[in-house]
């Protein structure tokens, strides 16, 4: 499966002849081949069924809150069996305002699921209006407001918690339980578009009981209390009592939950300071009844294997393996310390969909088919058995472990076991030369080079603390590589400890080109540390040069480049050209580097976006295929690595080389029209490209200017590409 998603011309990134395009072609073995090895990782995820393909079958959406990423995944299981295939030409059809909490839900009737998310205030919703082949979403409403007793109010959901949506009165219609912003209570919205219109395509609600289960959460624990006196039950008083003061909320999941076939919601609830699950039984013996919860179940499941997470976990009830019966999926709710690479814990419902049972099979579902070393991957290229091939080895910022409560880092090597025009990747070990007991600190940014001229490639680790450690390849030219700590905390020549302050990331380039490797340091603060190697091939000394090297500062999209990650490669003409990886999820394309030490680099574009595969990109490039196109690696915030097919020409050209024309595009951002002015009359087309390549607009143009509808596109980043006398020139417009 192939998805364009460079922003360009047809999909293709143009400006400097490079074109990419995401793939899975590459095999990747862990023993057996992962189906989705190319996903980038999952950490803290919420689940929901939908339809994607338009075939009957419901596919898989996972929301991921670090870096509020979709992933969507086609199902391809049959009765009983799990099966999903990592597709993500669906995700940009997704709305990208998503953000922290989204859950997908049925509320017009209509059979197809719509969106309920995260919003300031409360819950913004999408009506899903898709068609045979057309999956597209619409705003419903940007906030959803509730009737409390004295006025209408927005109905608020913490941006840290996640609600349930589901109908609690069996009316037909969606109600809402979720946490009181000032308390520990349990608010139960009632939609009452059944009883006002006699059908459920309206979002009208009602808070029908603010302390629903007469229960508490005490704040600042996982304690609960069963039948609690619940203060300001009166709903004519929603106020605080005089001289009290508000307790905001600390953070909770709520799943309503029928769990003994009574037809009356019970309770899975999850808890920022719990790493179990808790179930409250409901009393109840019909609906709306104002019943009390009488039972808790502090580790749920108790009579199987008990959900465990490192901290705050969430649970979400969906039919995983197509038998009708929906299953539990309980993952962690927080980007902070949570468990990373065995977060998404899956639980098959053996009973019936009325009365489910729950018997626990696995603790990395979707994780096991894919490469995911927990926090930050972070692959370099690498040919580690000398055979020709270009291996991988791939770092990482850390994986959690559950005992300690800390990020250990650690380096997988994956060999090529293929060859140079069909690579494939088989991992070896999950410990590559004992890295996670070198006594380097998390965030391990490793690069290669051949520091002591005796042929063979030598290895530096930059780390978290903002230092760097020197490791020499004993093995000799042509062997397989034997790394051994020279130099814990690398000196410059001078013998000053190379510091950087925070995230050291290094990469070796004989940018001025001596003949020897200097050394280039990215850090947290985004710029560049350039270190002159003033020593020789064999013996080097690095000297502090500048730590404003190319005049690094500015993202593509705006603000200031962070914890930037260079990697150096050449074009087919020889010129030096740089990516960088950054914590806003951009891999910024560079060139007019060579000859050019003390003057700005040449920012060209950005190759990937963050609304594309999340935050803190680590790029890594070689021709892995041989086809004479550099190939893009990169890794992901989310643990995991991605591919991304080179196809295209390089042209050699440098931006200021190429023929081009004055062209001026304003306002931009623009709302309903945008305007292309020209330095004089033309004859010409345009076209216009969405984020994943897609043509939205096209038409011709004649004269000095043309204006151009855009009222009905989406907000986003858009490409406007117009072609005069066979020259093309674009500009990248943000719709809003």
């Amino acid at each position: 499966m192939w998805l364009i998603i460079i922003i360009g011309i047809n999909g293709n990134y143009w400006s400097q002849g490079y074109s990419f395009i995401r793939s899975d072609s590459i095999p990747v073995y862990h023993v057996t081949p992962l189906p989705n090895a190319w996903n980038g990782g999952l950490n803290t995820t919420q689940v929901s069924k939908i339809d994607l393909n338009n075939d009957a079958l419901m596919d898989l959406f996972v929301f991921d809150r670090a870096g509020n990423k979709v992933n969507t995944y086609i199902n391809q299981g049959s009765v009983g069996v799990a099966d999903y295939k990592h597709d993500p030409s669906y995700e940009s059809m997704f709305p990208s305002e998503l953000q922290n909490w989204v859950l997908l839900r049925d509320f017009d009737g209509d059979s197809l699921l719509d969106i309920f998310g995260h919003t300031t205030g409360g819950i913004r919703v999408w009506k899903n209006v898709s068609t045979p082949g057309n999956l597209q979403f619409s705003e419903a409403t940007p906030l959803i407001y509730s009737d409390y007793p004295l006025l209408a109010l927005n109905l608020y959901v913490s941006s840290v918690d996640v609600p349930s949506i589901t109908d609690i009165d069996n009316d037909g219609d969606l109600d809402v339980l979720t946490f009181d912003q000032f308390g520990d209570y349990l608010e139960y919205h009632r939609n009452l578009s059944q009883e006002t219109y006699g059908h459920s395509d309206s979002l009208i609600f009602e808070l029908r009981n603010h302390c629903w289960g007469h229960f508490i959460e005490a704040m600042g624990s996982s304690t609960i209390t069963l039948y609690d006196t619940c203060d300001n039950s009166d709903l004519s008083v929603v106020e605080m009592p005089t001289g009290s003061t508000p307790k905001l909320h600390s953070g909770s999941t709520v799943l309503a939950i029928d769990l003994d076939g009574s037809g009356i919601m019970d309770l899975l609830l999850g808890d920022v300071m719990s790493n179990t699950l808790a179930m409250l039984r409901n009393s109840g013996t019909s609906v709306n009844s104002n019943s009390s919860m009488d039972s808790i179940d502090m580790t749920f499941p108790s009579y199987d294997v008990p959900a465990d997470i490192q901290i705050f976990p969430a649970s979400f009830y969906e039919d995983i393996d197509n038998d009708g019966k929906r299953d539990l999926i309980v993952t962690s709710n927080t980007t902070a310390i949570s468990e990373d690479n065995t977060s998404i814990h899956y639980f098959l419902n053996t009973n019936t969909d009325a009365s489910p049972v729950f018997s626990f099979q696995q603790n990395n579902f979707l994780q096991d088919g894919m490469i995911d070393l927990g926090t930050g991957g972070i692959p370099t290229f690498f040919d580690h058995n000398a055979d020709g091939l270009m291996d991988l080895v791939v770092s990482n910022y850390g994986t959690l472990n559950k005992l300690t409560g800390l990020h250990e880092p650690t380096a997988w090597l994956y060999e090529n076991q293929g060859t140079a025009t069909d690579p494939e990747f088989h991992l070896m070990t999950k410990k590559y030369m004992n890295l996670n007991l070198a006594g380097t600190a998390k965030n391990m940014v490793i690069t290669f080079g051949d520091l002591d001229g005796d042929g063979d490639e030598d290895m530096m680790i930059g780390d978290f603390d903002g230092v760097m450690h020197y490791f020499t390849n004993t093995a000799g030219a042509g062997a397989t590589a034997n790394f051994v700590l020279t130099q814990p905390n690398y000196q410059d020549g001078v013998g000053s400890v190379i510091d950087v302050g925070l995230s050291a990331a290094p990469s070796f380039i004989d940018i001025d080109g001596d003949l020897d490797l200097d050394l280039v340091v990215g850090e947290a603060n985004g710029n560049l540390n350039y270190y002159e190697n003033t020593g020789s091939v064999v013996a080097p000394s690095f000297t502090f040069v500048t730590d404003t090297l190319g005049g690094i500062q500015s993202s593509f999209n705006g603000g200031f480049v962070q914890n930037s990650i260079p990697r150096f490669f050449e074009n087919a003409s020889g010129e030096t050209q740089l990516f960088i990886g950054t914590a806003n999820g951009e891999i910024l394309h560079y060139n007019n580097l060579d000859a050019n030490l003390t003057g700005d680099f040449d920012l060209i574009d950005s190759v990937v976006t963050g609304s594309n595969e999340g935050p803190s990109t680590a790029p890594t490039m070689y021709d892995i295929d041989s086809d004479g196109k550099i190939d893009l690696i990169f890794g992901t915030q989310r643990g995991g690595i991605i591919y991304y097919k080179g196809n295209g020409l390089l042209t050699g050209l440098r931006d200021k080389d190429r023929p081009t024309f004055g062209m001026i595009v304003y306002p931009n951002p623009a709302k309903e029209t945008v305007q292309v002015e020209f330095e004089k009359d033309v004859q010409g087309s345009y076209k216009m490209y969405g984020i994943s390549g897609n043509l939205v607009s096209e038409g011709m143009i004649v004269g000095a200017r043309k204006s151009i509808d855009i009222n009905y596109l989406d907000k986003g980043s858009y490409l406007l590409v117009v072609e005069i006398d066979g020259i093309r020139n674009a500009k990248r417009l943000i719709v809003n």
